[in-house]
């Protein structure tokens, strides 16, 4: 958030307080503008109506730390199991994946991966990503999807296709990888709905 929209973060969070029953003090709120201010006052707003719909923390006015939760929540990023099944495990495969993703393949997978152990490299994937996740939660970074392509050229169009569907890739960041290929009809859909 920026200073201009100190105003409407007040009013969100008084307007929230009001719902509780409980009241912001100016203290408490210069507490929850310092820790939440790197986020945009959009997803602030989104993540507090988040909060008050949520049936079991939605109970109680919610603390910084629960704001922060249904931010990550919201966030892009995907959990370990499912970043694990989208990185690529050989050479060949494709992928659409986030810097922590590809930051705990090359420090952990990979080399578990080259000594042919899947195993291993899927165990050593999944607390590597969440350790680097959680430091870039903390750090408030965004999500920052990037493509690498595999040697099978096959796989291309459907990594990219899919990761469009998805809304992690631009149309126009696949359509300059495979100029070849019309991801714009996807596009056009989407903005029909």
């Amino acid at each position: 958030m920026i200073q201009s929209d100190y105003e409407a973060f007040l009013a969100t969070l008084s307007k929230t307080a009001a719902y509780y029953g409980r009241s912001v003090n100016d203290d408490s709120f210069g507490i929850y503008w310092g820790l939440l201010k790197n986020y945009s006052l959009d997803e602030v707003q989104k993540a507090i109506a988040s909060h008050c719909s949520d049936n079991v923390n939605g109970k109680f006015f919610p603390l910084v730390a629960h704001i922060i939760e249904q931010l990550q929540r919201h966030d892009g990023r995907l959990g370990a199991d499912e970043a694990w099944a989208i990185v690529p495990k050989t050479e060949n495969d494709s992928a659409v994946w986030t810097d922590e993703m590809s930051e705990a393949y090359f420090l952990a997978a990979l080399p578990l991966l080259e000594s042919g152990d899947e195993i291993a490299a899927r165990m050593a994937f999944r607390s590597s990503y969440d350790r680097i996740l959680t430091e870039a939660r903390k750090r408030g970074m965004v999500a920052r999807w990037t493509v690498t392509l595999g040697l099978d050229k096959g796989k291309h169009q459907s990594t990219l296709q899919d990761a469009v569907d998805r809304n992690r890739l631009p149309v126009t960041v696949a359509q300059q990888l495979l100029s070849h290929v019309d991801f714009s009809a996807v596009d056009d859909q989407r903005k029909l709905k």
